[in-house]
């Protein structure tokens, strides 16, 4: 079975450091298979942030976060065109080897986190198998990983 590999990143960790841009690179490189197909990003930097008293408990790890980036319209709307898009390439021969999705943020800690969680909900809940890796994420205090 071809796994989904969801990535999130800080897009300020990525512009502000050559090396860092280098490091996610390799890392995202050595875990995916060749012939992966790579859907591109979901900016979310836009995006309506969560509010600062939740931003300083928690990162996208956790529902209430989560919650928070989905009162944003264009959340909803791109997880499920990631998702759609994700099952379409997976049920094709092109998504043999895997697919791969990317999200970003400012800090790839609050909405690019959130959105990269929520996608691998949904397709696990169509029994997809799903690595999601947080390249940027800071753990806030209460968070539950």
């Amino acid at each position: 079975m071809p796994v989904a590999y969801i990535f999130s990143y800080s897009t300020e960790e990525v512009q502000r450091s050559r090396l860092s841009r280098i490091a996610m690179h390799n890392e995202i490189s050595d875990m995916l298979p060749d012939g992966a197909v790579h859907l591109g990003v979901i900016k979310c930097e836009q995006w309506m942030p969560p509010p600062g008293y939740l931003e300083r408990r928690y990162s996208g790890v956790h529902p209430l976060i989560q919650e928070a980036v989905l009162q944003d319209p264009r959340a909803s709307q791109a997880i499920t065109r990631a998702v759609d898009t994700i099952m379409d390439v997976l049920s094709s021969w092109k998504g043999r080897h895997g697919v791969a999705q990317m999200t970003s943020c400012k800090l790839g800690t609050h909405r690019s986190a959130a959105v990269a969680e929520l996608i691998a909900n949904e397709l696990k809940g169509y029994g997809v198998s799903v690595r999601v890796k947080h390249m940027h994420r800071r753990r806030r205090p209460q968070d539950p990983y």
